[in-house]
């Protein structure tokens, strides 16, 4: 799916242009194209969309956006991103191709994309901060001034806000952060996605910062990392924090049985592998016979249940 950008400051979008003959809203074309695009990658991820047809949309959907640098270029300085508007869509178009592409196996193109965001994401960390340190320093002075003194200092900090349109971007770096190391996974630069993970988990700081699922498939992707990067006891831990969080969701024993089968202990990939086929995703069938297939490759043998 699309990044889930939500911005509580720009829901109010800019003044829509009316048509001079009969007043009636004129359509924003940018906005138009790229809800196009969107619908177009979410048919391609469809599960019911046949396979023949996905890379057909996700090229449909590029061309969508590609349109797009003929009415604003996207790939600007993030400085230039000026509107609340702009950055919300701008967010999107990157964030969507950046999908887009990781799905047709184009890693280094869809960092370009990602890398954009990311710049994104730390000016805005860098706006947060000040905001936050310009109320530590209007704390005490609005507690003690008079109503003009007060208005003065709440038309600066909503000045301030106007002006750095970037702030609501903060609480959306972590997708942003879980597709580069995506990316980097699939170049295969274990090392370089190793620590997009760990930068991840250091900005974790309360459960707030990141849902559920994003914690999860922070832990996956350590998982994934430490497996091919020979580490298999840290595999092992990222593993078990992910199990903890949900052992249902789909491959999350996968690393788990690698590493022990790494380490020589077969007989615990085996008891991996079985609770897996048990507990990942009992409802998708599918899914159940890649699970199958896999204990196959892991184990070397039918599960016991299957003989």
């Amino acid at each position: 799916g699309a990044l889930p950008l939500h911005f509580p400051e720009t829901e109010k979008k800019e003044a829509k242009l009316n048509c001079p003959a009969c007043r009636a809203e004129t359509p924003d074309v940018e906005d138009s194209i790229l809800q196009r695009a969107r619908l177009l990658a979410a048919r391609a991820n469809n599960r019911k969309t046949p396979e023949s047809d996905k890379v057909d949309l996700r090229k449909q959907a590029l061309m969508e956006l590609d349109q797009l640098e003929k009415i604003r270029p996207g790939r600007r300085p993030v400085e230039q991103v000026v509107s609340p508007v702009d950055v919300q869509n701008d967010c999107q178009r990157h964030f969507t191709r950046a999908e887009i592409l990781l799905s047709l196996q184009e890693p280094e193109k869809a960092k370009e994309d990602l890398l954009w965001l990311q710049d994104l994401s730390k000016l805005a960390a860098t706006n947060r901060e000040e905001f936050i340190s310009m109320l530590k320093q209007f704390e005490h002075p609005m507690a003690q001034g008079s109503e003009a003194e007060n208005q003065e200092m709440t038309d600066i900090l909503g000045k301030y806000k106007d002006e750095h349109n970037t702030l609501p971007m903060v609480q959306f770096s972590f997708d942003v952060y879980a597709k580069l190391g995506e990316a980097e996974e699939m170049m295969e630069n274990w090392e370089a996605a190793k620590l997009i993970y760990f930068a991840m988990m250091e900005n974790m700081t309360d459960h707030t910062t990141a849902t559920p699922p994003q914690q999860r498939m922070m832990y996956m992707g350590l998982g994934r990392c430490a497996y091919h990067l020979q580490n298999y006891e840290k595999a092992l831990a990222a593993g078990e924090a992910t199990l903890e969080m949900n052992r249902h969701f789909p491959f999350c024993h996968k690393y788990i049985a690698l590493s022990q089968k790494a380490m020589g202990d077969l007989e615990a990939a085996k008891v991996t592998m079985a609770r897996a086929l048990v507990y990942e995703a009992p409802w998708d069938d599918e899914h159940h016979e890649q699970i199958l297939q896999l204990y196959r490759e892991i184990v070397g043998e039918e599960p016991e249940a299957s003989s």
